[in-house]
């Protein structure tokens, strides 16, 4: 719930909500707290597990030495070792050349139409192809999509062949 207005009795109407909301969170996880003290049974050693699972060491996070030979100094904190992955990083990812490469560009500039016969087609076969496709599926290079030409009226189709 958002706070709008700063009128008083919008902030009265907010206030109480919101202390509402805390008491009974508060109660729920009282309330959560309290069944799950009464389940614990020292039967069935129940009683122990939380313990035992605070008395597990915590996995400590190792230090990082730099690859280097002679091998570096050992990155302990945190602010060392994103300095050396940083670091690392910028030595083993370089970026790709931009110069453009001139057998591409002679091939871009030749831009050679296919010579084929394109086969001709009715507009009965058209629909039932256009009804077969999928929705969801990416466009082709035209950048129309499935659902376009779904939804395309019948004069529309007369125009495509």
């Amino acid at each position: 719930m958002a706070k709008k207005t700063h009128s008083p009795d919008d902030r009265r109407l907010y206030n109480t909500a919101s202390n509402k909301q805390k008491t009974a969170l508060r109660n729920l996880r009282n309330d959560s707290f309290a069944k799950y003290v009464s389940n614990l049974r020292r039967d069935d050693y129940s009683v122990w597990k939380p313990i035992k699972v605070r008395k597990k060491p915590q996995t400590p996070f190792p230090p990082i030495r730099k690859n280097t030979v002679p091998p570096g100094p050992w990155a302990k904190s945190d602010t060392e070792k994103v300095e050396l992955f940083a670091n690392h990083l910028g030595e083993v990812f370089i970026p790709h050349d931009n110069s453009p490469d001139p057998e591409v560009e002679r091939e871009l500039a030749s831009h050679n139409q296919p010579t084929e016969k394109i086969q001709v087609f009715t507009i009965r076969e058209f629909t039932v192809v256009i009804k077969k496709l999928h929705p969801h599926r990416a466009p082709g290079s035209d950048l129309i999509t499935a659902q376009i030409l779904q939804e395309m009226p019948h004069e529309g189709y007369q125009t495509l062949p």
